[in-house]
């Protein structure tokens, strides 16, 4: 059987779960495939990616979250000269990029949505955006959706056939001990809570703020220190915000590193803010690592946070309730070992990197053998 050659695309390669979902594929790509990056020379995954297919020369230069006739057109020429057999787009932005060229060259398409919002749009946009998902949905041989919450928006919004879709939940690597949870924190306050964070509206970060001070109303701000692990538009602002008041020292802001696990040991908790999500590696990382998860009720959040189980769950945006849960982790000590415990428990069972690089890469196979996938 012949092996396919791949170019994945993605309009962003910088510090986010969409492109290390495309590092931890690249890492584990079977043996006698080969593979080209179409991607923004971003930190830190691009010099990744560009190490992982074998030099620069295997990687097509893209804008940052931008479109360009010009670069598709010369991609196709990229296309042929790298005698690529099937494209894999990851996110909105590159799914353009993909659909299209799959028009120019015959090419057979896969495309991972990782997220569906349209929360922001206006009405008119919304009806927009349904319409040209489902023009380019003509054009891929195969969608894959990230959670099955993810799922279950893309065919209730119209964005693509239920039979083209295949449903692959994200993966994360799954270190052999934990790293956090009640074995590891310590046993008086301040208590530690991590989030990791692009800043951005996605993520919803200031409202970090609004739960420390909610911390504050209910006199419990001096039990806990949030650190929240990125970068982005908000960061300064959060800082800003916190400077000169009571919230002070209870926020950390480090900006983005090389080794965020370090942040997991000895803290209490995971906690998310997040308007929306396909399915957040940083959750299920954390849960790999023994800590609980504290998280918004959204779609691929509420997909691997069983509430009462491994982690609890609050409405999106109630700072209030978010707080209290907060100090009902901190204050049950036995809960909060048996949700780490579960926590772990449950990514190891159903969420390693291998199955998902796996099941990816057998409909890659197909799709560039054409041969009909099967849903």
């Amino acid at each position: 059987m012949r092996q396919p050659i791949i170019l994945f695309l993605t309009l962003r390669a910088d510090f986010g779960g969409g492109p290390k979902h495309l590092w931890q594929l690249l890492r584990h790509m079977p043996e006698g495939m080969r593979a080209c990056v179409a991607c923004p020379p971003d930190y830190p995954y691009y010099a990744k990616y560009c190490a992982a297919v074998g030099g620069k020369e295997n990687v097509f230069l893209l804008p940052h979250r931008k479109f360009s006739l010009r670069l598709l057109w010369r991609l196709r020429g990229f296309c042929r000269e790298k005698k690529i057999t099937v494209l894999h787009s990851h996110g909105k932005g590159a799914g353009l990029y993909s659909r299209l060229l799959a028009a120019l060259t015959g090419l057979p398409c896969v495309h991972t949505f990782h997220g569906v919002h349209m929360d922001r749009y206006r009405p008119g946009k919304q009806i927009a955006y349904r319409l040209y998902e489902r023009m380019m949905s003509l054009l891929t041989r195969s969608g894959i959706s990230v959670s099955e919450g993810e799922l279950t928006q893309i065919v209730a919004s119209g964005l693509m056939p239920r039979s083209k879709l295949r449903l692959i939940p994200n993966g994360v690597v799954i270190p052999d001990e934990k790293r956090g949870g009640r074995d590891d924190f310590t046993a008086s306050p301040p208590y530690a809570v991590v989030t990791f964070s692009r800043f951005d509206y996605q993520k919803n970060s200031p409202v970090l703020l609004d739960v420390l001070y909610a911390l504050k109303d209910i006199g419990r701000l001096d039990d806990f220190r949030v650190t929240a692990v990125g970068d982005g538009s908000d960061r300064q602002g959060m800082l800003d915000a916190a400077k000169g008041t009571a919230l002070e020292d209870a926020l950390r802001c480090p900006g983005a590193s090389d080794a965020p696990y370090s942040f997991f040991a000895g803290a209490l908790c995971y906690l998310s803010t997040s308007r929306w999500e396909g399915m957040p590696l940083s959750i299920l990382e954390a849960m790999a690592h023994g800590l609980p998860v504290i998280a918004s009720d959204v779609v691929g959040n509420r997909d691997v946070v069983r509430d009462g189980e491994t982690g609890l769950v609050y409405p999106e945006g109630d700072v209030r309730t978010a707080a209290a849960l907060l100090c009902r982790l901190a204050d049950d000590h036995d809960m909060c070992r048996v949700m780490g415990d579960n926590a772990r428990a449950y990514v190891l069972r159903n969420h390693p990197v291998g199955k998902m690089a796996a099941q990816t890469f057998a409909i890659l196979q197909d799709v560039s053998q054409d041969r009909r996938v099967l849903c």
